[in-house]
């Protein structure tokens, strides 16, 4: 009788065993899924930012056209105040606006490079943020706080 009892134990201990087993596995299946939901979502984030540095990208190409064909009005307003040694300061003063408009055009589009760099970096710490909430409570639980 004894024996039996013993194995009755041992079998129910197994159950309650393979019960925990179980539960484990449906938890690491819902993080899992909660995992692959939130990867997505960051994912989905960072093509938005990547979208977003494109569009920066396209409008610093957009001034960097802009610089050039300053540049070259400038050196033409330049080249053609040589030869008119008349009207030369009033080209060369207007050759100096053209070039300072085209500096300005530069900087302007290395100040647009900026921010897109700026949205990515905060776009993956903000994308860190919820996952570190979210499992928080989880952690502190398992802490026993």
């Amino acid at each position: 009788m004894a024996r039996v009892h013993g194995l009755f134990c041992s079998v129910m201990e197994n159950f309650a065993q393979s019960t925990d087993y179980s539960a484990q596995s449906t938890d690491y299946f819902a993080q899992s899924t909660d995992n692959s939901a939130q990867y997505a979502e960051n994912f989905a984030q960072s093509m938005d930012y990547l979208a977003q540095s494109m569009d920066y990208s396209a409008q610093s190409t957009d001034y960097l056209a802009q610089s050039m064909d300053n540049l070259v009005l400038s050196t033409d307003d330049l080249r053609q105040g040589t030869d008119n040694s008349s009207q030369g300061s009033d080209r060369t003063l207007l050759s100096d606006q053209d070039r300072k408009l085209s500096t300005d055009n530069f900087v302007l589009s290395t100040d647009n490079s900026v921010p897109s760099m700026d949205n990515s970096l905060d776009g993956r710490i903000i994308s860190l943020y919820p996952r570190i909430l979210r499992f928080y409570p989880r952690i502190n639980a398992a802490s026993g706080g």
